[in-house]
């Protein structure tokens, strides 16, 4: 019986083995476990090893987790080794910029998770301030600079870029009459809707631009200023990043030095504390059941859609307090990755949606064609064409949930005088953790905290 399957649905089924259609959460589940844990050693192994047996498909993202966890671990210099594989990759799709027609065309038949992982704008602004912020805890000055410069560069070039594949994609679209038929019924419009209301603050009001890169930048070359020329680089870059931070105190004290160092005035030993805690928004899907009015007759029994939805992960750390000479100074919040990521999401969304809806279309005009042309043969096969394609339908429908899943929830900041005995006490939320300060006028304290659960992460770099 089941050599009489007609040779499209065994095609189908094939296609539904080899494509592998299990989701990026499932995939990272154990290490994502690990990391809230705190396992920052065993993370990064498990992610290195991802990452070797990644094909290019998925390769960028698995580079991205381990490169931030090599990062939080403190091999600094394993951490720019995968940051440079994603980029690498990151690189080499910005120059093709055009959808890969048969890429698109395989994702059809099957899911959005099947197409090559290129990189998000914040993926490739956060992987540059992370490579700068690596180089100079190795001490490597100029390659930092060079980081810093090229974190400018990503802002300004990544949105061009996207707006331009999204232009392409939607009218790579545009030709699907069933897929439009799904995306204009105010039915499957309204099931949309109702899962997405919560983006709708974000779109309006959330950063595209990351205060925290900008931010980096204008310490960078306030530290290590070679004229007034870095001076310059540093004062504009402080001015964009108190604009969008919500008139952050600290940066507004470090736009205050600068603009007091070009007469000559110079201050006295500092330390920064730039505290990245929380983990960033997960990516998990929601299945939506779709009318069966466009297909009719029965020959094709389910049709549904699995779309990506954000999920906030709010046990974390909501501040830390700094100790020093008797003093405590509180972090206040430089960058909100939360909601940088979820306006990205809320921009990306009508492009998933639309791709979802057109494959969800393509699938049940395939299936519908292969059940009834086994129907019409014999009733016994068609009733065996209708499980194999219901079946197919049900396993490929899986949203594409990819995402970096080790950036931070926030980013925040203070900085203080450096105290005679250079000694520090960081807390928040019952975790502590006492600091020597490193030698040094200018230091940085770089301190993570993943979760409440697990230890303070606290790593130091001189900067002048």
């Amino acid at each position: 019986m089941i050599r009489r399957i007609p040779g499209l649905a065994t095609a189908l089924l094939v296609g539904l083995i080899a494509s592998g259609c299990q989701s990026y959460v499932d995939q990272n589940r154990s290490v994502a476990g690990a990391w809230h844990r705190g396992d920052v050693a065993g993370t990064a192994d498990q992610y290195a090893n991802r990452a070797r047996k990644a094909g290019r498909r998925d390769a960028v993202i698995w580079r991205l987790e381990q490169g931030s966890a090599l990062r939080a671990a403190g091999r600094f210099k394993e951490s720019n080794q995968a940051f440079a594989a994603a980029e690498s990759l990151i690189d080499d799709y910005e120059r093709r910029a055009k959808v890969s027609l048969s890429g698109e065309s395989v994702a059809l038949f099957s899911n959005q998770a099947q197409l090559p992982y290129e990189g998000r704008v914040y993926d490739k602004v956060m992987l540059n301030s992370y490579r700068g912020l690596n180089y100079l805890q190795l001490g490597d000055r100029q390659a930092a600079r060079v980081e810093f410069n090229r974190v400018l560069r990503r802002q300004e070039d990544a949105v061009a870029i996207k707006s331009r594949r999204i232009e392409r994609e939607q009218q790579a679209e545009s030709g699907n009459s069933r897929g439009a038929q799904l995306a204009n019924d105010g039915r499957v419009q309204s099931r949309i809707d109702s899962v997405y209301r919560f983006l709708d603050k974000y779109q309006a009001q959330a950063p595209y631009v990351n205060p925290f890169a900008i931010y980096l930048r204008g310490l960078f070359f306030q530290t290590h200023a070679l004229d007034n020329s870095d001076l310059e680089t540093a004062r504009h870059a402080m001015t964009r990043a108190l604009a969008m931070s919500g008139s952050n105190p600290f940066v507004q004290a470090d736009l205050n030095r600068i603009e007091a160092r070009f007469s000559g005035t110079e201050f006295g030993s500092l330390i920064y504390v730039l505290f990245e805690t929380g983990r960033a928004p997960r990516r998990e899907q929601k299945q939506i059941d779709i009318p069966l009015f466009f297909v009719g007759d029965g020959n094709v029994p389910y049709v549904g859609i699995a779309l990506p939805i954000l999920v906030p992960q709010y046990n974390y750390v909501s501040s830390l307090t700094v100790k020093a000479a008797g003093k405590a100074t509180q972090t206040r919040r430089l960058a909100d990755l939360e909601a940088i990521i979820s306006r990205e999401f809320a921009d990306e969304l009508p492009t998933i949606t639309t791709k979802t809806l057109l494959s969800a279309a393509s699938k049940a005009a395939v299936s519908y064609a292969v059940n009834r042309a086994a129907r019409k043969k014999d009733n016994d096969l068609g009733l065996l064409s209708l499980l194999a394609t219901s079946i197919y339908q049900t396993a490929v429908n899986v949203a594409d949930t990819r995402t970096w899943t080790t950036l931070p929830k926030e980013i925040q900041l203070c900085s203080l005088p450096m105290p005679a005995d250079r000694k520090v006490k960081l807390s928040g939320a019952g975790l502590n953790s006492e600091i020597v300060v490193q030698t040094g006028k200018t230091v940085l304290l770089y301190v993570k905290s993943i979760s409440p659960q697990a230890p303070l992460l606290v790593t130091q770099t001189t900067l002048n």
